[in-house]
C-alpha cells in the first residue's frame, strides 16, 4: 500500500511487536529520525513536518496499537508496550541508531525509549510533553478522549490534519 502526503510518498510496512502488527512508513534518505506521535497516534498529525524532514533525513513514523493501519488484540496499552512498538518500528526501518521527536504523549514515550534503549537513541526532542499524569485537567482530557473513542468509534479518526493531539 502506498500512502500519499502533500508531495511525499511512502510505502506502508508492518512489523510484529508483541501482539500487534504495527504499521509504519519510511520517508526520505539520510540519518534516521523516528516521529513518536501524541495521543492521536497517527502520523498524519505531523503534517508537513514529515515532508520537510524527509528532504534530508530518513523519517520513520508509525500507527500505535488501536489506531490507523495497526492491528492488535485490543489489549491494554502501557508505556512499555508503546515504547516496544516504537523500537520495533525503528529497528525494522533499518537504522542502527536514530533520533526521536516526541509530541505530547509521544514525548513521554520517547523519553522512556531513550532511557531503556540508550545504545539505539542518538538524541531526543520533546514537544509539549508532560511530566506527571496525575494532573486533574490532564486526566479529564484523557477520560474525555477515551469516552469519545468508545462511543464514536466510526468517526474517531476524522480529525483535522492540522490538529495535533
Amino acid at each position: 500500500m502506498t500512502i500519499s502526503g502533500s508531495d511525499s510518498m511512502a510505502s506502508a510496512n508492518v512489523v510484529n511487536v508483541d501482539d500487534a502488527q504495527v504499521a509504519y512508513r519510511v520517508h526520505g534518505k539520510g540519518p534516521a529520525v523516528v516521529l513518536v506521535n501524541g495521543t492521536g497516534a497517527l502520523d498524519v498529525h505531523w503534517g508537513h513536518v514529515i515532508e520537510v524532514l524527509s528532504s534530508q533525513r530518513t523519517v520513520i513514523s508509525l500507527d500505535y496499537s488501536g489506531s490507523g493501519d495497526t492491528v492488535d488484540d485490543g489489549g491494554v496499552l502501557t508505556l512499555e508496550k508503546l515504547a516496544r512498538q516504537v523500537v520495533g518500528v525503528a529497528k525494522a526501518g533499518g537504522p542502527e541508531r536514530f533520533d526521536l521527536i516526541g509530541y505530547s504523549l509521544g514525548s513521554v514515550i520517547a523519553t522512556f525509549v531513550a532511557a531503556e534503549y540508550p545504545k539505539l537513541v542518538r538524541s531526543v526532542v520533546r514537544l509539549t510533553g508532560f511530566l506527571w499524569g496525575g494532573d486533574s485537567g490532564l486526566k479529564l482530557q484523557y477520560d474525555l478522549w477515551l469516552d469519545l473513542i468508545r462511543t464514536n468509534h466510526a468517526h474517531r479518526l476524522n480529525v483535522s490534519p492540522g490538529l495535533c493531539l
